[in-house]
């Protein structure tokens, strides 16, 4: 998805104004997930996956778009991250993507009004999510998983993928923000 965005914001009509493109892909996502879940019957499908998450990306890009026109405030959070509790108990099937847009707006109103300032100056974020899955395999690939019980297994995939984050941190995704006036 970071890929297929940086290629479509390398089109200047897109780069211009990104929320029209934006709102008319999730559309676009949102249309193929509920077909893929009836007529279609694509649900064990790989494909199925990745409208489902392609609806949440795209809710988060929708609200970055959209960062100027839409207000952080704890009466719209709130409700939105209830509503995304609620979400995976709706009788639709796709009640879930549903909550793309709520759950968006509930996580970054977190993100903006929680005092928490871990990775404020090394974000390490990105090669957490990047490297964890990988690193969580090869746990289990190696059999730890059952061998050291669930939070052994869980203090390993920390070692393991932390270790890896960092090191994507500081010699990939910090010499890479330096260039970003460049593209401007």
């Amino acid at each position: 998805m970071y890929v297929l965005t940086g290629l479509a914001l390398t089109v200047p009509r897109v780069r211009r104004r990104p929320l029209p493109w934006l709102l008319l892909l999730f559309a676009l996502v949102a249309l193929l997930q509920i077909v893929s879940e009836g007529p279609v019957d694509l649900t064990t499908t790989k494909a199925y996956q990745g409208f489902r998450l392609a609806g949440f990306f795209l809710a988060g890009m929708v609200l970055w778009a959209a960062r100027t026109r839409v207000p952080l405030r704890w009466w719209l959070g709130v409700p939105a991250l209830v509503i995304t509790h609620f979400a995976q108990s709706w009788p639709v099937p796709w009640g879930w993507f549903a909550a793309a847009f709520p759950r968006a707006y509930g996580l970054l109103w977190l993100g903006a009004v929680l005092p928490v300032r871990i990775g404020a100056r090394n974000d390490i974020s990105y090669g957490t999510y990047i490297y964890a899955f990988p690193a969580q395999q090869l746990l289990v690939a190696l059999g730890l998983n059952t061998a050291l019980g669930y939070w052994g297994y869980c203090a390993a995939s920390l070692a393991l993928t932390l270790p890896l984050a960092w090191v994507s941190w500081k010699v990939v995704e910090q010499p890479a923000l330096r260039w970003k006036s460049l593209v401007r």
